[in-house]
């Protein structure tokens, strides 16, 4: 029996999310720069416990949180940024391989900030899940909890997060059944039900539910519901700073996926581009298919315009630009074509702003992308996986992106290298961004300016 310290990063409003994870019901005081609240758990069965309190208007700089509790304190590091730092991101994360591959490496850059691009960790690929028993729906939930707990209480993790804030976001493995599932243009009984009816794993398909029609649709809309309340359990909203703001598609709530905050000269935007996908309703010769939903839409093209920051770096878990080989073997992202209106009209937001720049995750191979059109340009950069086996992909180019760069990641029976991406604000000059391998080497790296999206790039042999 045992409980874990936990803490999430700073928002806008100079706040941090402090809590704790924990397999013991109790109550836990937490003291932060002067603030003293209390969080407790009621109900700590089948991975149920976590608890969290937000302490608002913390002062930039280094703090220390402690948290008191069944008899024992432990204490977190809480750094409010503000001027000159450093990010590190990636996606794909197996509990099995995150630490002795990857995580050493990201520690050691002592960031500031750590962001996770979804995927972390896999749930849909994990053989208990289909075969939970019993075979329902709220077994599988648990299960799913299970490994969000392992994830966030992994000694790797723990250790990465010493002292750097931690942002995440779901992608297409985290909560639901994910992009390898087979079938996806309305060929079943119910739209989508392929993709319903089998559960990716271990480079195999089980069934996972049976039932057909009405019936079937009801368990699958069940089970994505009750992934994501696994994962949200895990990864609570954050306060938007634009809550309340009116568009044509809603009002802003006041805790979103998705939201915004700055750090120094830069701006970053956090995306969710799953839960409010469309890929239920994905038919052939139909471009108008969404998976950030409008009022996500209308809210970063929006706030990139309006944006005063030198920089911004746009967190995307699934991949904006175009990647032919996706979109050849039918990938759910944006390499399809149902999403195409939407993704032209973002791409075309982002690239009108100056000092604006993509990174992603989702594919298995890292990569740097440019697209360009009427004189404006965008680059995305992909480091990864962080966590996770690759695929061997080589490179290519897709009829609207320019493609620069793409490591060929070795698998089989070579050791395959794990990656992930660095973003570094000097406090003045142009931002750095890199891809580094988990040996710490540097796979590529570019500079961006405030005036121009076009990034001047180096990729020195490793």
């Amino acid at each position: 029996m045992t409980w874990y310290p936990y803490r999430a990063g700073a928002n806008p409003a100079h706040s941090a999310r402090i809590g704790v994870i924990s397999d013991q019901v109790g109550s836990w005081d937490i003291e932060c720069a002067g603030q003293r609240q209390t969080v407790s758990i009621a109900d700590a069965a089948d991975d149920k416990g976590v608890s969290w309190a937000e302490f608002v208007g913390l002062p930039a700089g280094d703090h220390t949180a402690t948290i008191t509790g069944l008899g024992r304190s432990e204490s977190v590091a809480v750094r409010i940024s503000e001027g000159p730092h450093k990010t590190v991101f990636g996606s794909c994360f197996s509990t099995y391989s995150w630490w002795d591959i990857a995580g050493g490496a990201m520690a050691s850059e002592r960031p500031h900030q750590v962001c996770h691009l979804g995927d972390a960790p896999y749930v849909d690929n994990l053989r208990q899940v289909t075969l939970a028993d019993p075979p329902t729906n709220a077994r599988r939930e648990v299960v799913i909890r299970a490994e969000n707990r392992k994830f966030k209480t992994h000694p790797s993790r723990l250790r990465l997060l010493a002292d750097a804030a931690i942002f995440g976001c779901v992608s297409d493995h985290d909560a639901t059944p994910g992009n390898d599932a087979p079938g996806r243009d309305d060929i079943g009984a119910f739209p989508g039900e392929d993709a319903a009816n089998w559960w990716h794993y271990n480079g195999g398909y089980s069934k996972i539910i049976t039932a057909t029609g009405a019936e079937g649709e009801a368990e699958w809309r069940d089970l994505i519901d009750r992934g994501f309340a696994a994962f949200d359990l895990y990864n609570p909203f954050f306060a938007n700073p634009d809550a309340g703001t009116v568009y044509p598609a809603g009002t802003i709530p006041a805790m979103t996926p998705y939201f915004r905050w700055t750090v120094g000269r830069v701006e970053y935007f956090q995306l969710e581009m799953v839960r409010y996908s469309d890929y239920m309703t994905q038919a052939a010769g139909v471009t108008n298919r969404s998976l950030m939903g409008l009022l996500e839409k209308q809210w970063l093209l929006d706030r990139v315009s309006k944006s005063t920051a030198d920089f911004r770096v746009i967190f995307a878990p699934q991949q904006v630009l175009k990647e032919s080989a996706i979109a050849a073997i039918g990938r759910n992202d944006y390499g399809r074509a149902c999403y195409g209106d939407e993704r032209n009209e973002v791409v075309a937001g982002l690239r009108a702003k100056p000092g604006t720049v993509i990174v992603s995750g989702d594919v298995h191979s890292p990569s740097v992308m440019r697209h360009e059109s009427g004189g404006n340009v965008i680059w995305q950069v992909t480091p990864c996986p962080t966590g996770t086996d690759g695929t061997v992909l080589g490179a290519e180019n897709s009829p609207d992106t320019q493609l620069r760069w793409r490591e060929r990641h070795q698998v089989g029976s070579v050791v395959p290298r794990r990656y992930y991406g660095v973003v570094e604000d000097s406090g003045n000059g142009p931002l750095y961004i890199a891809i580094k391998s988990h040996t710490g080497g540097v796979c590529w790296a570019g500079y961006l300016t405030p005036d121009s999206n076009e990034i001047q790039y180096r990729r020195p042999k490793i």
